[in-house]
Protein backbone atom coordinates (compact mmCIF):
# COMPACT_ATOMS: atom_id res chain seq x y z
CA UNK A 1 0.00 0.00 0.00
CA UNK A 2 3.10 2.54 0.92
CA UNK A 3 4.47 1.56 -2.37
CA UNK A 4 1.23 2.66 -4.38
CA UNK A 5 0.85 5.57 -3.02
CA UNK A 6 4.56 6.77 -3.28
CA UNK A 7 3.96 5.97 -7.08
CA UNK A 8 0.69 8.12 -6.99
CA UNK A 9 3.11 10.67 -5.44
CA UNK A 10 6.00 10.35 -7.76
CA UNK A 11 3.56 10.55 -10.74
CA UNK A 12 1.79 13.71 -9.19
CA UNK A 13 5.16 15.65 -9.02
CA UNK A 14 6.29 14.92 -12.27
CA UNK A 15 3.08 16.29 -13.70
CA UNK A 16 2.93 19.29 -11.65
CA UNK A 17 6.57 19.97 -12.72
CA UNK A 18 5.27 19.47 -16.10
CA UNK A 19 2.25 21.86 -15.86
CA UNK A 20 4.75 24.71 -14.23
CA UNK A 21 6.98 24.26 -17.25
CA UNK A 22 4.55 24.32 -20.11
CA UNK A 23 3.33 27.50 -18.08
CA UNK A 24 6.49 29.04 -17.77
CA UNK A 25 6.60 28.26 -21.61
CA UNK A 26 3.78 29.92 -22.40
CA UNK A 27 4.48 33.26 -20.14
CA UNK A 28 8.01 33.65 -21.50
CA UNK A 29 6.62 33.27 -25.36
CA UNK A 30 4.11 35.95 -24.84
CA UNK A 31 6.73 38.29 -22.72
CA UNK A 32 9.03 38.01 -26.20
CA UNK A 33 6.00 38.70 -28.55
CA UNK A 34 4.60 41.00 -26.29
CA UNK A 35 6.58 44.33 -26.28
CA UNK A 36 4.07 45.50 -22.80
CA UNK A 37 3.48 42.67 -21.18
CA UNK A 38 0.66 42.82 -18.21
CA UNK A 39 1.87 43.78 -14.60
CA UNK A 40 -0.31 44.20 -11.38
CA UNK A 41 3.01 46.17 -10.62
CA UNK A 42 3.43 49.87 -10.42
CA UNK A 43 6.15 51.55 -9.57
CA UNK A 44 5.79 55.05 -7.88
CA UNK A 45 6.65 57.24 -10.85
CA UNK A 46 3.82 59.39 -12.25
CA UNK A 47 3.31 59.18 -16.23
CA UNK A 48 4.85 61.84 -17.98
CA UNK A 49 3.10 64.08 -19.73
CA UNK A 50 5.57 67.62 -21.02
CA UNK A 51 5.10 70.49 -23.34
CA UNK A 52 7.82 71.98 -25.06
CA UNK A 53 7.77 75.88 -24.65
CA UNK A 54 8.79 77.23 -27.75
CA UNK A 55 9.77 80.75 -28.62
CA UNK A 56 5.95 81.61 -28.10
CA UNK A 57 6.36 81.45 -24.50
CA UNK A 58 8.20 84.75 -24.84
CA UNK A 59 5.50 86.89 -25.38
CA UNK A 60 3.83 84.92 -22.26
CA UNK A 61 6.42 85.12 -20.45
CA UNK A 62 6.03 88.29 -17.52
CA UNK A 63 2.08 89.14 -18.16
CA UNK A 64 0.28 87.52 -15.51
CA UNK A 65 -2.96 86.82 -17.89
CA UNK A 66 -1.33 84.69 -20.44
CA UNK A 67 1.02 82.81 -17.73
CA UNK A 68 -2.74 81.85 -16.30
CA UNK A 69 -4.02 80.59 -19.23
CA UNK A 70 -0.94 78.66 -20.29
CA UNK A 71 -1.39 76.92 -17.39
CA UNK A 72 -4.59 76.22 -17.47
CA UNK A 73 -4.82 74.64 -20.50
CA UNK A 74 -1.76 72.58 -19.30
CA UNK A 75 -3.68 71.14 -16.19
CA UNK A 76 -6.46 71.10 -18.29
CA UNK A 77 -4.39 68.26 -20.65
CA UNK A 78 -3.14 66.94 -17.60
CA UNK A 79 0.35 67.95 -18.44
CA UNK A 80 2.91 68.00 -15.54
CA UNK A 81 5.88 68.63 -17.06
CA UNK A 82 7.17 72.08 -18.91
CA UNK A 83 10.53 71.89 -21.21
CA UNK A 84 12.00 75.50 -21.66
CA UNK A 85 13.99 76.40 -25.03
CA UNK A 86 15.53 79.91 -25.37
CA UNK A 87 17.52 79.52 -22.27
CA UNK A 88 20.11 81.86 -23.34
CA UNK A 89 18.13 84.52 -24.47
CA UNK A 90 16.09 84.31 -20.81
CA UNK A 91 18.68 83.05 -18.43
CA UNK A 92 20.79 86.00 -19.96
CA UNK A 93 18.44 89.15 -19.01
CA UNK A 94 18.07 90.13 -15.39
CA UNK A 95 14.20 90.50 -15.90
CA UNK A 96 13.41 87.82 -17.75
CA UNK A 97 15.21 85.37 -15.38
CA UNK A 98 13.18 86.87 -12.03
CA UNK A 99 10.05 86.39 -14.00
CA UNK A 100 11.01 82.94 -14.96
CA UNK A 101 11.67 82.09 -11.32
CA UNK A 102 8.09 83.18 -10.58
CA UNK A 103 6.68 81.31 -13.13
CA UNK A 104 8.13 78.12 -12.48
CA UNK A 105 7.00 78.78 -8.66
CA UNK A 106 3.60 79.40 -10.03
CA UNK A 107 3.09 76.27 -11.90
CA UNK A 108 4.62 74.05 -9.51
CA UNK A 109 2.32 75.08 -7.03
CA UNK A 110 -0.76 74.84 -9.26
CA UNK A 111 -0.13 71.45 -10.00
CA UNK A 112 3.33 71.35 -12.74
CA UNK A 113 5.82 70.25 -11.13
CA UNK A 114 8.53 69.21 -13.57
CA UNK A 115 10.42 71.64 -15.03
CA UNK A 116 13.37 71.20 -17.27
CA UNK A 117 15.79 73.24 -18.87
CA UNK A 118 17.13 72.45 -22.77
CA UNK A 119 20.53 73.15 -24.20
CA UNK A 120 23.08 72.63 -26.68
CA UNK A 121 26.21 74.02 -25.22
CA UNK A 122 28.33 74.33 -22.34
CA UNK A 123 27.86 77.96 -22.71
CA UNK A 124 23.64 77.86 -21.72
CA UNK A 125 25.11 74.58 -19.23
CA UNK A 126 26.67 77.62 -17.09
CA UNK A 127 24.08 80.06 -17.19
CA UNK A 128 21.58 77.31 -15.88
CA UNK A 129 23.69 76.49 -13.08
CA UNK A 130 23.64 79.93 -12.27
CA UNK A 131 20.45 80.58 -12.22
CA UNK A 132 19.61 77.01 -10.52
CA UNK A 133 22.52 77.99 -7.62
CA UNK A 134 20.66 81.11 -7.35
CA UNK A 135 17.29 80.21 -6.86
CA UNK A 136 15.12 78.20 -3.83
CA UNK A 137 13.62 75.16 -4.31
CA UNK A 138 10.31 76.24 -5.44
CA UNK A 139 11.29 77.86 -8.83
CA UNK A 140 14.44 75.70 -9.82
CA UNK A 141 14.66 73.63 -13.05
CA UNK A 142 14.42 69.60 -11.72
CA UNK A 143 15.78 68.48 -14.96
CA UNK A 144 18.42 69.64 -17.94
CA UNK A 145 18.07 68.03 -21.85
CA UNK A 146 20.54 68.14 -24.33
CA UNK A 147 19.22 69.91 -27.65
CA UNK A 148 21.59 68.37 -30.12
CA UNK A 149 20.60 66.40 -33.29
CA UNK A 150 23.99 65.13 -34.13
CA UNK A 151 22.28 61.83 -36.05
CA UNK A 152 21.40 64.38 -39.20
CA UNK A 153 22.68 63.22 -42.69
CA UNK A 154 24.28 66.84 -42.46
CA UNK A 155 26.60 65.42 -39.35
CA UNK A 156 29.20 63.37 -38.43
CA UNK A 157 30.81 61.67 -36.04
CA UNK A 158 32.86 64.48 -33.99
CA UNK A 159 29.41 66.11 -33.34
CA UNK A 160 28.29 62.94 -31.52
CA UNK A 161 31.59 63.38 -30.04
CA UNK A 162 30.86 66.41 -28.96
CA UNK A 163 27.63 65.56 -28.04
CA UNK A 164 28.38 63.03 -25.53
CA UNK A 165 30.81 65.03 -23.68
CA UNK A 166 28.72 67.76 -23.27
CA UNK A 167 25.75 64.92 -21.90
CA UNK A 168 28.88 64.18 -19.07
CA UNK A 169 29.36 67.54 -18.53
CA UNK A 170 25.59 67.87 -17.44
CA UNK A 171 25.79 64.54 -15.73
CA UNK A 172 28.85 65.92 -13.14
CA UNK A 173 26.81 69.16 -12.58
CA UNK A 174 23.60 66.79 -12.07
CA UNK A 175 24.36 64.52 -9.57
CA UNK A 176 26.43 67.28 -7.42
CA UNK A 177 22.96 68.73 -6.96
CA UNK A 178 20.73 68.36 -3.92
CA UNK A 179 17.86 67.45 -4.89
CA UNK A 180 20.03 65.93 -7.69
CA UNK A 181 19.02 67.10 -10.68
CA UNK A 182 17.62 64.83 -14.07
CA UNK A 183 19.43 64.58 -17.10
CA UNK A 184 17.28 64.02 -19.99
CA UNK A 185 18.65 62.85 -24.02
CA UNK A 186 16.73 63.70 -26.91
CA UNK A 187 17.22 61.57 -28.90
CA UNK A 188 16.07 60.62 -33.16
CA UNK A 189 17.86 57.77 -34.80
CA UNK A 190 21.09 55.84 -34.31
CA UNK A 191 23.27 57.83 -37.36
CA UNK A 192 27.04 59.23 -36.92
CA UNK A 193 28.16 56.85 -33.92
CA UNK A 194 31.63 55.34 -33.49
CA UNK A 195 30.24 51.75 -33.03
CA UNK A 196 27.42 49.41 -32.81
CA UNK A 197 24.05 50.61 -31.83
CA UNK A 198 24.23 48.47 -28.21
CA UNK A 199 27.72 50.49 -27.67
CA UNK A 200 25.95 53.41 -28.50
CA UNK A 201 22.95 52.86 -26.59
CA UNK A 202 25.70 52.33 -23.36
CA UNK A 203 27.24 54.75 -23.39
CA UNK A 204 24.22 57.47 -23.79
CA UNK A 205 21.97 55.42 -20.40
CA UNK A 206 25.17 55.82 -18.53
CA UNK A 207 25.34 59.48 -19.04
CA UNK A 208 21.71 60.21 -18.74
CA UNK A 209 18.51 59.51 -16.67
CA UNK A 210 16.06 59.43 -19.47
CA UNK A 211 15.30 59.24 -22.72
CA UNK A 212 12.56 61.64 -25.15
CA UNK A 213 12.60 59.61 -28.65
CA UNK A 214 11.36 61.95 -31.49
CA UNK A 215 8.07 60.05 -33.51
CA UNK A 216 6.58 61.80 -36.36
CA UNK A 217 3.63 61.00 -38.29
CA UNK A 218 1.58 61.90 -40.87
CA UNK A 219 -1.71 62.26 -40.83
CA UNK A 220 -2.21 60.37 -44.43
CA UNK A 221 0.21 57.11 -43.01
CA UNK A 222 -1.18 57.17 -38.79
CA UNK A 223 1.28 53.92 -38.29
CA UNK A 224 1.48 55.10 -34.31
CA UNK A 225 4.30 52.26 -33.56
CA UNK A 226 6.79 51.81 -36.76
CA UNK A 227 9.34 49.28 -36.81
CA UNK A 228 12.16 52.11 -36.19
CA UNK A 229 10.43 53.17 -33.06
CA UNK A 230 10.02 49.36 -31.67
CA UNK A 231 13.83 49.12 -32.34
CA UNK A 232 14.24 52.19 -30.81
CA UNK A 233 12.83 51.91 -27.33
CA UNK A 234 13.57 47.97 -27.29
CA UNK A 235 17.66 49.30 -27.72
CA UNK A 236 17.42 51.99 -24.91
CA UNK A 237 15.35 49.36 -22.83
CA UNK A 238 17.54 46.37 -22.82
CA UNK A 239 21.01 49.13 -22.46
CA UNK A 240 18.88 50.23 -19.15
CA UNK A 241 18.54 46.07 -18.12
CA UNK A 242 22.51 46.03 -18.74
CA UNK A 243 22.79 49.20 -16.84
CA UNK A 244 20.63 48.16 -14.03
CA UNK A 245 19.28 51.40 -13.70
CA UNK A 246 15.44 52.53 -14.49
CA UNK A 247 15.48 54.40 -17.06
CA UNK A 248 12.21 56.49 -18.68
CA UNK A 249 11.51 56.39 -21.80
CA UNK A 250 9.37 59.49 -23.13
CA UNK A 251 7.46 59.52 -26.88
CA UNK A 252 7.53 63.06 -28.80
CA UNK A 253 4.44 63.78 -30.40
CA UNK A 254 4.44 66.31 -32.75
CA UNK A 255 0.38 67.19 -33.52
CA UNK A 256 1.48 69.95 -36.15
CA UNK A 257 2.31 66.72 -38.20
CA UNK A 258 -0.86 65.01 -37.59
CA UNK A 259 -3.63 67.80 -37.14
CA UNK A 260 -6.65 65.79 -37.94
CA UNK A 261 -6.30 63.14 -35.83
CA UNK A 262 -5.05 65.12 -32.33
CA UNK A 263 -8.26 67.52 -33.80
CA UNK A 264 -10.26 64.45 -32.53
CA UNK A 265 -8.27 62.63 -30.14
CA UNK A 266 -6.95 63.23 -26.65
CA UNK A 267 -3.04 63.23 -26.46
CA UNK A 268 -3.74 60.34 -24.08
CA UNK A 269 -5.06 58.05 -27.32
CA UNK A 270 -1.84 58.66 -29.17
CA UNK A 271 0.17 56.84 -26.02
CA UNK A 272 -2.20 54.09 -25.81
CA UNK A 273 -1.97 53.62 -29.44
CA UNK A 274 1.79 53.27 -28.29
CA UNK A 275 2.21 51.67 -25.19
CA UNK A 276 -0.79 49.30 -25.94
CA UNK A 277 -2.81 49.34 -23.20
CA UNK A 278 -5.21 52.24 -21.69
CA UNK A 279 -3.95 55.36 -20.06
CA UNK A 280 -3.27 54.70 -16.28
CA UNK A 281 -1.70 57.50 -13.94
CA UNK A 282 1.48 55.41 -12.69
CA UNK A 283 4.19 53.48 -14.61
CA UNK A 284 3.73 49.77 -14.52
CA UNK A 285 7.12 47.68 -13.97
CA UNK A 286 7.18 46.37 -16.98
CA UNK A 287 6.86 49.90 -19.16
CA UNK A 288 9.17 50.52 -21.72
CA UNK A 289 7.35 54.14 -22.57
CA UNK A 290 6.60 55.72 -19.51
CA UNK A 291 4.65 58.78 -21.36
CA UNK A 292 4.56 61.72 -23.84
CA UNK A 293 5.90 64.80 -24.74
CA UNK A 294 4.15 67.83 -26.86
CA UNK A 295 6.38 69.59 -29.78
CA UNK A 296 5.79 72.28 -29.46
CA UNK A 297 3.25 74.60 -27.51
CA UNK A 298 1.70 76.97 -30.15
CA UNK A 299 0.73 73.89 -32.06
CA UNK A 300 -0.26 71.91 -29.30
CA UNK A 301 -2.89 74.98 -28.29
CA UNK A 302 -3.99 75.65 -31.59
CA UNK A 303 -4.70 71.92 -32.59
CA UNK A 304 -6.76 71.14 -29.09
CA UNK A 305 -7.72 75.20 -27.71
CA UNK A 306 -10.14 74.88 -24.47
CA UNK A 307 -13.32 75.12 -25.34
CA UNK A 308 -14.84 79.02 -25.01
CA UNK A 309 -16.39 79.67 -21.39
CA UNK A 310 -19.66 81.18 -20.28
CA UNK A 311 -19.28 82.05 -16.79
CA UNK A 312 -22.93 81.76 -15.05
CA UNK A 313 -23.97 83.36 -11.92
CA UNK A 314 -27.45 83.38 -9.95
CA UNK A 315 -28.18 86.76 -7.74
CA UNK A 316 -30.28 87.06 -5.05
CA UNK A 317 -32.36 84.54 -4.93
CA UNK A 318 -34.08 83.31 -2.00
CA UNK A 319 -32.65 81.44 0.97
CA UNK A 320 -34.67 78.23 -0.14
CA UNK A 321 -37.91 78.04 -2.73
CA UNK A 322 -35.48 78.28 -6.24
CA UNK A 323 -33.69 76.10 -8.27
CA UNK A 324 -32.71 74.50 -11.49
CA UNK A 325 -30.58 73.70 -14.35
CA UNK A 326 -29.17 75.56 -17.02
CA UNK A 327 -28.32 73.59 -20.35
CA UNK A 328 -25.69 75.14 -23.18
CA UNK A 329 -26.44 73.77 -26.88
CA UNK A 330 -24.63 74.76 -30.21
CA UNK A 331 -26.41 75.56 -33.59
CA UNK A 332 -27.55 71.67 -34.43
CA UNK A 333 -29.35 71.33 -30.76
CA UNK A 334 -27.00 69.48 -29.59
CA UNK A 335 -26.28 69.71 -25.73
CA UNK A 336 -22.80 70.53 -24.84
CA UNK A 337 -22.67 71.52 -21.13
CA UNK A 338 -25.34 71.78 -18.15
CA UNK A 339 -25.62 73.17 -14.77
CA UNK A 340 -27.93 72.84 -12.07
CA UNK A 341 -28.03 75.69 -9.41
CA UNK A 342 -29.85 76.55 -6.06
CA UNK A 343 -30.69 79.53 -4.04
CA UNK A 344 -27.86 82.40 -3.10
CA UNK A 345 -25.69 80.38 -6.16
CA UNK A 346 -23.08 83.57 -6.67
CA UNK A 347 -20.03 81.81 -7.15
CA UNK A 348 -19.43 82.02 -10.94
CA UNK A 349 -19.15 78.02 -12.59
CA UNK A 350 -17.92 77.81 -16.18
CA UNK A 351 -20.05 76.19 -18.95
CA UNK A 352 -18.22 75.35 -22.40
CA UNK A 353 -19.56 77.48 -25.05
CA UNK A 354 -19.01 76.68 -28.75
CA UNK A 355 -18.64 79.80 -31.03
CA UNK A 356 -22.97 79.52 -31.96
CA UNK A 357 -24.97 78.68 -28.38
CA UNK A 358 -28.27 79.17 -26.63
CA UNK A 359 -28.91 78.15 -23.42
CA UNK A 360 -32.38 76.61 -21.62
CA UNK A 361 -33.39 77.28 -18.26
CA UNK A 362 -35.42 75.11 -15.84
CA UNK A 363 -36.61 76.29 -13.25
CA UNK A 364 -38.58 75.37 -9.87
CA UNK A 365 -40.40 77.96 -6.91
CA UNK A 366 -41.00 75.65 -3.92
CA UNK A 367 -42.28 79.19 -2.08
CA UNK A 368 -45.47 81.17 -1.67
CA UNK A 369 -44.61 84.33 -3.59
CA UNK A 370 -44.29 84.44 -7.67
CA UNK A 371 -40.72 85.46 -8.75
CA UNK A 372 -39.28 87.22 -11.71
CA UNK A 373 -36.14 85.87 -13.55
CA UNK A 374 -34.44 88.51 -15.52
CA UNK A 375 -31.45 87.44 -17.86
CA UNK A 376 -28.72 89.19 -18.49
CA UNK A 377 -25.40 88.31 -21.26
CA UNK A 378 -22.44 90.65 -20.41
CA UNK A 379 -24.54 92.96 -17.95
CA UNK A 380 -26.99 93.10 -20.95
CA UNK A 381 -30.86 92.88 -19.63
CA UNK A 382 -32.16 90.05 -22.64
CA UNK A 383 -35.20 88.82 -21.20
CA UNK A 384 -37.58 87.91 -18.01
CA UNK A 385 -39.63 85.31 -17.27
CA UNK A 386 -42.16 84.76 -14.46
CA UNK A 387 -42.06 81.71 -12.33
CA UNK A 388 -45.27 81.49 -10.05
CA UNK A 389 -45.40 80.00 -6.47
CA UNK A 390 -45.63 76.24 -6.91
CA UNK A 391 -44.53 76.20 -10.14
CA UNK A 392 -42.16 74.47 -12.60
CA UNK A 393 -41.14 75.97 -15.74
CA UNK A 394 -39.12 74.19 -18.31
CA UNK A 395 -37.08 75.33 -21.27
CA UNK A 396 -36.74 78.78 -20.94
CA UNK A 397 -35.23 79.64 -23.86
CA UNK A 398 -32.01 82.49 -23.43
CA UNK A 399 -32.57 83.84 -26.04
CA UNK A 400 -35.45 83.18 -28.42
CA UNK A 401 -35.12 79.80 -30.00
CA UNK A 402 -34.23 81.84 -33.15
CA UNK A 403 -31.31 83.47 -32.43
CA UNK A 404 -27.67 82.02 -31.15
CA UNK A 405 -25.15 83.61 -29.44
CA UNK A 406 -21.64 84.59 -30.40
CA UNK A 407 -20.75 86.39 -27.33
CA UNK A 408 -18.18 85.40 -24.71
CA UNK A 409 -19.23 86.82 -21.24
CA UNK A 410 -21.26 85.48 -18.21
CA UNK A 411 -24.44 85.35 -18.18
CA UNK A 412 -26.53 86.43 -15.00
CA UNK A 413 -29.54 85.37 -13.79
CA UNK A 414 -31.50 87.79 -11.37
CA UNK A 415 -34.52 86.63 -9.30
CA UNK A 416 -36.80 89.09 -7.39
CA UNK A 417 -40.02 88.32 -5.91
CA UNK A 418 -42.82 90.00 -8.65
Amino acid sequence: MKKSIFYYLIIFLILSCTKNTIETTEINTKSKNNLFVSSTQYTNIQRIQGLYLDSTFLIILGNSVKEDSLINWANSNAINKFSYYQMANILSSITKKTQLSAFITKAKNQGIPKHTATLASENTLNLIKSYNNAQPLTAKFTSIQIEDEWWQSSKNVSNYYDALELLKKMKSWAISQNPSVSVELYFGRFNNIPASNTDASDTLVKYSDEILISHEIQDTIINFYPVYLQDRINEFYNASLRASKPYPQTIIFYPSQAPIFYTNNSFKTAFSNISGRLWDDFVRSDDKVYGYQLFALKESRLIRPLPHLISFKVNNAPSKPLSGQVRVYDSTNTLIDSQTFSANLNTLKNLKQLPMWRMEVDVTNLGTTRYVMEVYIKGNFVKAYTINAGATRNGLLIPSPSQLHNLQGNVTLTFYPG
